[in-house]
């Protein structure tokens, strides 16, 4: 129909990087080439008004006529004064002691004079980044300074620790401990609306030890299930680590103040130096993560007769943690060699 104009378009289509000039360029070739407007929509899961409107403004460029501008539609609700006033409002709310959902969002907008649907509420805190999410615990005794600081100087840490381990690999790994048992853990499932599911619950007293360390970066990760947690088992632990990660490779191993992990009788290998967590900051040791994933994926909804049976679930648990999992869940900004 229009060679001067058909190359164009395939051109267009071979160098577009956005996703919408990319589907306008190959409707328009389909168009060129004799597709109806429906077939093209159906094919391309778009509007057979879109396609006809690119379309028509194609001809008019042909003709020479200008093309009518598009309307700019309907002014969004917030505008810049409104979206930072949306914005400080929802972090004032993560300070209230309630949680506030949607719809208190929608009544708080309201008292400012803001009014907007309810599905707009949602739609903005989509819009501006916003989440909802379950905060995480922080100790009343916790310093700030403290976590900061130990913030800052992890990567001198870590530099010092590669110097005086010359020619060697260095990793960064995280250890904790975590505990499971017969007090059941219960996880979401989807339901009816109004009808809650029920399932067995088990609420008796024996428990396993799960030890874990894990290299975020690379997803490395090595466990160890125990039927207590001490200095005996952090050493076999410790030994059971040093062993798997293979020659010329040196781990810095952060973990928290636990009295079996400073403990005069334990004995650290020469290719593993740890290095603590500040106290009271749990938080900053993305094991807590994987140990929260775990219970709610692997370690849930389970009934057991023994400690015998705990062991094996919480090994079957630890080999479905894969190196992706760990990347994932484990992911800091301070993680990083």
């Amino acid at each position: 129909m229009f060679e001067r104009e058909v190359c164009a378009l395939e051109n267009l289509l071979a160098t577009a990087t956005k996703p919408a000039n990319l589907k306008r360029a190959e409707a328009l070739l389909l168009r060129c080439n004799g597709w109806t407007c429906v077939d093209i929509g159906d094919e391309l899961v778009c509007h057979p008004d879109t396609v006809s409107r690119w379309w028509t403004e194609l001809r008019q460029q042909l003709a020479g006529n200008d093309v009518q501008p598009r309307r700019p539609g309907r002014p969004p609700i917030l505008d810049e004064g409104n979206a930072q006033l949306f914005r400080s409002l929802i972090f004032l709310t993560q300070s209230y002691a309630r949680p506030y959902r949607g719809g208190d969002i929608k009544v708080l907008l309201e008292s400012r004079g803001i009014s907007m649907s309810l599905s707009a509420v949602y739609e903005n805190l989509h819009k501006h980044d916003f989440s909802y999410q379950t905060a995480r615990p922080m100790n009343p005794n916790r310093d700030e300074d403290q976590v900061t600081q130990w913030k800052v100087q992890l990567p001198e840490v870590l530099k010092e620790t590669a110097e005086s381990q010359p020619g060697k690999i260095l990793k960064l790994f995280f250890q904790d401990e975590a505990r499971f048992g017969q007090k059941g853990t219960m996880s979401k499932q989807w339901a009816p609306v109004g009808e809650r599911p029920t399932r067995v619950r088990q609420d008796e007293f024996q428990n396993a030890y799960l030890f874990g360390a894990v290299c975020p970066e690379t997803g490395q990760s090595h466990f160890l299930v125990a039927t207590d947690s001490d200095t005996a088992f952090m050493q076999v632990f410790l030994n059971n680590f040093s062993k798997t990660l293979g020659r010329g490779v040196h781990a810095l191993m952060v973990l928290d103040n636990a009295p079996w992990h400073k403990s005069a009788s334990l004995k650290v290998p020469s290719n593993v130096t740890l290095h603590f967590l500040p106290p009271y900051s749990p938080d900053l040791n993305p094991v807590e993560n994987l140990w929260d994933f775990m219970k709610d994926n692997f370690l849930c909804n389970k009934i057991t007769s023994g400690i015998k049976e705990l062991i094996k679930i919480g090994v079957d648990a630890c080999r479905k943690v894969t190196m992706e999992i760990i990347r994932s869940v484990c992911a800091r900004n301070y993680c990083t060699t």
